[in-house]
């Protein structure tokens, strides 16, 4: 049964909002921040 067309919407589809950049920022920097302090 093939229909041609994705199973479900693709990421890419969406366009990027600031909540969810400045979200995904928070959590790299954070990350970042973290291993910086543990290893030192």
């Amino acid at each position: 049964m093939d229909l041609n067309r994705p199973m479900s919407p693709h990421l890419t589809i969406y366009a990027p909002t600031l909540p969810a950049m400045t979200s995904i920022a928070q959590r790299i920097t954070g990350n970042k921040l973290y291993y910086i302090y543990i290893n030192n």
